[in-house]
């Protein structure tokens, strides 16, 4: 089980010190974490495993990664837009770049106060 404590990690990008550091160390302490958090990603969603394969399936179809979000409910269809969120999550972490993962998340890393 995963304390609270552990969930506050090294991966955790709110850790940084943001006051102290000039924006292009921002940038460097953001493309590091996202290193590491990538490359842990890509551990644990090997495609090569069949056990990683057979949950990537799972996830994919409890996700809808491939089927409409759509349903008459607003909150069912956000429910499942959280859900489709975290397949996308996964997938960007283990098929994309550190530097296309700040480029695809500079809005959200603006809003949380990197870059100013």
């Amino acid at each position: 089980m995963i304390t609270d404590d552990q969930l506050m990690s090294e991966f955790d990008l709110e850790e940084a010190p943001r006051k102290a550091m000039s924006n292009r160390e921002q940038l460097e302490a953001m493309k590091i974490g996202l290193q590491m958090r990538s490359q842990a990603y890509r551990e644990v969603f090997n495609y090569d495993s069949p056990a990683a394969f057979t949950v990537l399936q799972d996830l994919a179809w409890v996700c809808r990664a491939n089927r409409s979000l759509f349903v008459l409910e607003p909150i069912r269809m956000a429910h499942l837009t959280g859900m489709h969120d975290i397949w996308l999550r996964i997938q960007h972490h283990v098929a994309l770049t550190p530097t296309q993962l700040v480029a695809l998340y500079s809005d959200v890393f603006k809003k949380e106060g990197f870059g100013r």
